[in-house]
């Protein structure tokens, strides 16, 4: 599971994204499924971009839907509060890391 940044058309959306083989409801192709944080988007896009921002977790196969979708809703607040940290980030102007000198011996 995925901190996501999904482009659909001219606008951004904050999203989560699984990648694999959904184990918890036997599913046997490799799956792409993105959930777009608080947004009203009802319809299925034509076409989207994903840009992977944060990997927050492996595929795991749960004991049931219920346990499933539990831990599908702790890894959207996760990628809230990743989103919420960023815009942070973005307003203070401060860098996401200290710059620094590489130097290359060889």
């Amino acid at each position: 599971m995925y901190v996501t940044l999904s482009t659909i058309g001219e606008k951004q959306y904050p999203s989560v994204t699984n990648v694999g083989m959904r184990p918890t409801v036997s599913g046997k192709d490799l799956r792409v499924e993105s959930h777009l944080l608080q947004t009203e988007f009802w319809e299925t896009p034509g076409s989207m971009e994903l840009a992977f921002l944060h990997r927050l977790r492996d595929e795991h196969k749960f004991d049931s839907i219920e346990a499933l979708r539990a831990q599908i809703e702790r890894d959207c607040q996760k990628a809230v509060r990743f989103f919420g940290l960023m815009n942070k980030l973005r307003q203070d102007r401060r860098p996401l890391f200290e710059p620094f000198d590489l130097e290359i011996k060889g």
